[in-house]
């Protein structure tokens, strides 16, 4: 069973993230801080790292870094939008992201037609 590490501050945030990765019988730790989660991600073997960009004591990039040195994939989230050089905005489904860093194994739950559509684009790969 993959163990997967959310860091988001965000209570109704994390919440979700841990509701929907539980559900699809993920084991799930959640914090809300970047030293909280570093000090997890050091103490703990995790498969993925799910963490904000924006924490309230540091940037969650740091979290990534600390992941990649213990060979554990990280997806980082943000409820901001990024603006790329082009002036395009980045917008990627975390539950799309999620699945294909867990090599396959589609943590996707719900029916609703998003659901459906990143499910469809999950077994295309």
């Amino acid at each position: 069973m993959p163990r997967i590490l959310v860091v988001e501050d965000d209570a109704a945030a994390q919440l979700f993230f841990a509701h929907v990765l539980l559900y699809a019988g993920n084991e799930v730790d959640t914090i809300g801080t970047m030293s909280g989660g570093a000090d997890l991600l050091r103490s703990r073997r995790y498969d993925l790292v799910l963490s904000d960009v924006k924490l309230p004591d540091g940037n969650g990039l740091e979290i990534a870094d600390l992941a990649g040195e213990k060979g554990t994939k990280a997806l980082m989230i943000t409820g901001h939008a990024f603006t790329l050089p082009t002036g395009t905005h980045e917008a990627t489904s975390p539950v799309t992201r999620a699945a294909e860093n867990l090599d396959g194994q589609a943590p996707v739950a719900g029916s609703s037609p998003a659901m459906t559509e990143d499910r469809a684009r999950i077994s295309a790969t």
